[in-house]
């Protein structure tokens, strides 16, 4: 959240892949709601975590800068 709020650095911009061995609902919401571009699970493959990288990489969502939240947006596309 710190990293997304930073208006004096580009960084707020680059994309956040979390990878936890946390798999609580709550958990995964609250690291959405930080700005995280996508949250993977332990244990993982290194060819799923390439898989993700390049999927955040290629398939960039919008960025939203509002008052209560910045980092991709959460909606999905229709």
């Amino acid at each position: 959240r710190k990293l997304r709020r930073d208006r004096t650095t580009t960084n707020r911009f680059v994309p956040i892949l979390i990878v936890s061995g946390q798999s609580g609902r709550a958990v995964i919401e609250r690291a959405r709601d930080s700005g995280a571009d996508a949250y993977l699970v332990k244990p993982v493959s290194a060819a799923l975590l390439a898989q993700k990288i390049e999927a955040v990489k290629n398939r960039r969502r919008a960025f939203i800068d509002e008052a209560s939240y910045c980092g991709p947006d959460r909606r999905r596309a229709e």
